[in-house]
């Protein structure tokens, strides 16, 4: 089991908050989601998008450069076979949607206080 689901889990046990940051894929829904139940947790998803023309050409600019680790590409196919496949949310919890085209416009302080609200529907 990848080391990130085995920190999620012990995380869980103790009851813990926590972040998991990956680009979670199809191929990452059933061991996630069989853990979130395993623990009755329920996760808040944030989904980062935007001005996708925009968030391109900044990924291209980041992905040549030399320091760029392998592990930042899609993790079921490499290269890339079909880099619009459909990805399906993987959550069992409210879901944010954040527009990232200009990081410095996202109200931050919003953000948190969108979050502590989920959290304590949440329990």
């Amino acid at each position: 089991m990848d080391i990130m689901y085995l920190v999620a889990k012990e995380m869980m046990k103790r009851n813990l908050p926590f972040i998991l940051e990956n680009n979670f894929e199809n191929i990452s829904r059933k061991p996630l989601l069989e853990i979130l139940e395993e623990y009755h947790y329920r996760a808040i998803t944030m989904t980062l998008t935007g001005d996708y023309k925009k968030l391109y050409q900044h990924y291209v600019k980041r992905n040549h450069r030399p320091q760029r680790r392998r592990g930042h590409v899609v993790n079921d196919r490499y290269p890339e076979e079909n880099p619009n496949c459909d990805i399906q949310l993987i959550s069992n919890g409210p879901h944010i949607i954040i527009d990232t085209t200009d990081f410095n416009k996202v109200d931050q302080k919003a953000l948190i206080i969108k979050i502590e609200a989920y959290m304590k529907q949440l329990g």
